[in-house]
């Protein structure tokens, strides 16, 4: 399960999820933070934002050179990371490959589609299959949103309130990740099968 940010302007990225369930359990324990300015209990997540360079930790400056990283725009450094609750953990080439091949989706989905996000925001849903490289190899992403049922009618056409949004998006996206047989190198060198997101 991916989700899209940067609808509020404060991080542009994705979050990843193992499943809906983490998703939402993820969804529950931010709002019950917000409202309680508690302490949230969020489930294992990876995350690849894009903050401005000044802001990126001089060890994650590291991976994106070693890793060969494509920058887009100083306001749009890749900053990747995993946490356990509220520990982070080592990313590991896995992780990095996965974040990578939906990043690569991702911009492959913005320059085929421009109006993908009118599309999310209405609730209008896609699903398309790129297939990029990660991590040395070839892989197929298929992207998919389900669409929501339009305002006052469900599938069927009874009455109903339409679904909350699981994605918010911008009008742009970098494509952060090892370089490939075009004149890009990679130090990621572990094999993935096919992966779907």
């Amino acid at each position: 399960m991916v989700s899209i940010i940067g609808k509020l302007g404060e991080s542009l990225g994705i979050i990843v999820f193992h499943s809906r369930s983490d998703f939402e359990q993820y969804l529950a324990e931010a709002e019950h933070s917000q409202r309680t300015r508690g302490i949230a209990e969020l489930p294992h997540h990876l995350s690849l934002t894009f903050e401005p360079a000044a802001e990126v930790p001089e060890g994650m400056r590291a991976t994106v050179a070693e890793n060969g990283w494509e920058i887009a725009s100083n306001d749009a450094y890749p900053v990747a990371f995993a946490l356990r609750g509220l520990v982070p953990q080592d990313l590991s080439a896995k992780d990095l490959a996965l974040l990578e091949a939906l990043s690569s989706a991702l911009a492959d989905l913005v320059s085929a589609d421009p109006g993908f996000g009118r599309a999310l925001e209405e609730g209008l849903g896609l699903d398309r299959v790129f297939a990029v490289d990660a991590a040395g190899q070839r892989v197929e992403v298929r992207l998919r949103v389900s669409a929501r049922p339009r305002p006052g009618k469900d599938a069927y056409g009874c009455g109903s309130t339409s679904a909350a949004k699981s994605a918010t998006t911008r009008d742009a996206w970098t494509r952060p990740g090892p370089r490939n047989s075009s004149g890009r190198s990679s130090t990621i060198r572990e094999n993935h099968p096919k992966r779907t997101g």
